[in-house]
Parts: structure tokens; C-alpha cells; sequence
């Protein structure tokens, strides 16, 4: 078991100030009840919004939220940096980040934060995998699987799900993230994060069924995971020392 610190030692304030951060891209008819209900929850909402053509921003903003509009659609990975460089200058002591599309309960956000409290972990993510195989289609489960052995296979890191959305992050974790590519971020994270010593921990979650639209990723997933696997390729190629050093520095 990994030994806790004391709160201020890892960047949290006794009574931690929650950023969550939403991305968005045509979710009009999700984004109101996500940002309600995770509004409950956290501090400040931040909603990404990714150039919709309906009217995700204005329900977001309506419903207290603040938006960051993107004045072309360039990608989930770039909504996250601008959601991630925008909670930089205003430093909260933890950072969500959700699904726009109402996959991710909103109530297991007190799960998600305890590590990073109890002080185990600077970034947690939200598996899918821990309690059994989620109910997803076979191409979506095995295109899981298949990028979550590479990243462990390249990271030497013990996780089941690395492609999901739903994380936390505390402010050492969020000011040391370098995150670049635009198409995606969710294997980015965690090899940037892990590369400069990070603790990385998994929490069980049970991910909702989209209601609305069909997923991005499954519209083309073929596509998805020839971007994902440049974005990886390269990502690893400038971080292989260090990858390497910390797999020694556990031996």
C-alpha cells in the first residue's frame, strides 16, 4: 500500500476547491442534467465546448457553467488542454474530468477524489474493468483491451482502463501536465504523468449507457485507433528515458 502524506504535501487544501472538466461536442441534449448534477458536486463546472452546431454552450452557460467555446472543432484532446491550461491559472487542489454524454455518475465523484485525499494517488482514473467486463460493444471492449495492454506493456504501470474519461487529478499532477495532441488525450495523460513519476491509481466505476447520439469514437473506430496509435507511438518516443528510468528505479 502506498503511504499517505499529509494533505498540503501533495498539493490539496484541507477543504479541497473541485474543478470538473466536461468536453463537449453536440451534447445539447445530455450537457443540462451532466452539469446539474455534477454541479452538486464540485465547486466550478467547466464545459469545453468543441464548435457544436447545437446548443451545448448555451445550456452549459445557462445552468451556471462556465464555457470555453472553441471557434473550430478540433478534437477531444484539444478541448482537454484548454480545459486543462485554463484550470492552470486558476489552480484548483483537484480536477474532474466527465463524459459530456452522461456516461459517468456524476455520485462517484467522492470515490474518484478519496485517493488523491488519503494522499495515494495524483491521478486516479475512473476503470470500467475492475469489477468484470462492462457492457459495451465487442469491437469497443476488445479495442479497450487491446490499448490498455500496450500502455501497460510500455509503462510497465498495472492498469485495466486506460481509455477512460473519467479521472481526477490534484495541482502538482495538473501543473506538470503536457499534453499535446488533439485528437485525443486519455493515453497521453497517463504516459506524461507516469514518465515524470506520477502515482497512478484505479477506482471501480460503472459507466451508464449513452442515451443520446452515438459515440465519436464509435463512428469510426478504425480511425480512432490509427490516430491513437500515432499519438501514443509518439508520445512514448519522447518519454522512453524516462519511462525506462522509473521501471528501474521499481525493480
Amino acid at each position: 500500500m502506498l503511504k499517505s502524506q499529509p494533505l498540503e504535501q501533495i498539493g490539496v487544501s484541507e477543504r479541497p476547491f473541485i474543478t470538473a472538466l466536461i468536453p463537449a461536442f453536440n451534447e445539447g441534449r445530455s450537457i443540462g442534467d451532466v452539469v446539474r448534477k455534477v454541479g452538486d458536486r464540485v465547486d466550478k463546472v467547466v464545459v469545453i465546448d468543441d464548435f457544436s452546431s447545437d446548443k451545448t454552450p448555451l445550456i452549459a452557460k445557462y445552468l451556471g457553467a462556465t464555457v470555453l467555446n472553441h471557434s473550430r472543432n478540433m478534437g477531444v484532446g484539444a478541448a482537454m488542454q484548454t480545459g486543462i491550461n485554463y484550470s492552470k491559472t486558476t489552480k484548483p487542489d483537484i480536477v474532474v474530468t466527465l463524459d459530456g454524454d452522461g456516461q459517468h455518475k456524476p455520485e462517484d465523484i467522492p470515490r474518484m477524489i478519496q485517493p488523491i485525499l488519503s494522499g495515494e494517488a495524483d491521478l486516479v482514473l475512473g476503470s470500467r474493468f475492475l469489477q468484470g467486463n462492462p457492457d459495451m460493444p465487442v469491437i469497443r471492449l476488445l479495442g479497450n483491451k487491446f490499448f490498455t495492454s500496450l500502455i501497460r506493456f510500455l509503462t510497465g504501470a498495472k492498469l485495466t482502463d486506460t481509455q477512460t474519461g473519467f479521472r481526477a487529478l490534484n495541482l502538482k499532477a495538473l501543473a506538470n501536465l503536457d499534453l499535446k495532441a488533439n485528437y485525443t488525450y486519455v493515453q497521453e495523460m497517463i504516459i506524461d504523468l507516469y514518465a515524470k513519476g506520477f502515482r497512478i491509481v484505479e477506482v471501480p466505476i460503472t459507466a451508464l449507457p449513452r442515451k443520446y447520439g452515438s459515440s465519436k469514437v464509435a463512428l469510426n473506430i478504425f480511425k480512432y485507433a490509427l490516430r491513437a496509435l500515432s499519438i501514443i507511438t509518439h508520445v512514448y518516443l519522447h518519454k522512453a528515458n524516462h519511462l525506462r528510468a522509473r521501471s528501474r528505479s521499481l525493480l
